[in-house]
């Protein structure tokens, strides 16, 4: 497991491993399950790697390589029996108002025939149930679970975690329990964040955890822009 040290080379450096997670769900909704082994994975991760390499600009230091390719290996030994019930894999989805829709995209859709299951995946440790880390995580995942109930009309569905930098399936899967009128609560929230920020009234008053900024994909633009300054 990695310690705490590592952290921050995870966010940084894995989050594009999730591309490699990608191509392998994606092989398996081609019906490739079946002539799919263990033995094959380094071949796809040298891969996506390579291209990820040369649309980014960026490489890994061999060590990280590693790392990234261990997570992948230990996600397929976990899961191969359950990767045949995959529905959809980056499956886009969205909230329309009257006046602005709010786009995501799940990373992968499970069905297995009774109901739906909702994976997001983090390339780091799995985190404290009580951070501000994982409350965005459950708002992400209530996202989704919002905009499938409104367009698949998909409901109950089961919504989980799947902390890849964790070595055993107990501590990288965790199965978020939750109500429908969670998502009716994060429906109005929603609205009234977007409403305010239409208006020119939204401001943060409290800078967020470091590790919520860490793994941010607009930390630039607050930056920039002065929206949140991190010491």
């Amino acid at each position: 497991m990695p310690n705490a040290t590592s952290i921050p080379l995870l966010r940084k450096s894995f989050r594009r491993s999730l591309r490699r997670f990608e191509r392998l769900h994606r092989m398996l909704l081609e019906e490739e399950f079946t002539t799919l082994d263990e033995s094959q994975l380094p071949k796809i991760f040298a891969q996506v790697y390579d291209i990820l390499q040369r649309t980014t600009k960026r490489s890994l230091t061999e060590t990280e390589q590693a790392q990234a390719l261990r997570q992948v290996l230990n996600y397929y030994r976990h899961n191969q029996h359950r990767l045949r019930n995959i529905y959809a894999a980056e499956y886009p989805v969205q909230v329309v108002h009257d006046d602005y829709v709010v786009n995501g995209k799940i990373d992968v859709l499970v069905h297995d025939g009774a109901t739906h299951e909702v994976f997001a995946f983090k390339t780091n440790i799995r985190q404290d149930e009580d951070s501000q880390l994982f409350a965005r995580y459950q708002q992400q995942l209530h996202f989704y679970a919002l905009a499938l109930a409104k367009n698949l009309d998909a409901f109950p569905l089961r919504l989980s975690l799947y902390w890849t930098a964790e070595e055993q399936r107990a501590n990288a899967h965790v199965e978020l329990a939750y109500q429908r009128d969670e998502l009716q609560q994060m429906e109005k929230t929603l609205h009234k964040t977007i409403t305010q920020m239409q208006q020119g009234q939204f401001t943060v008053t409290s800078p967020p955890e470091r590790a919520v900024c860490s793994s941010c994909d607009m930390r630039s633009l607050c930056q920039r822009e002065q929206i949140i300054q991190l010491e």
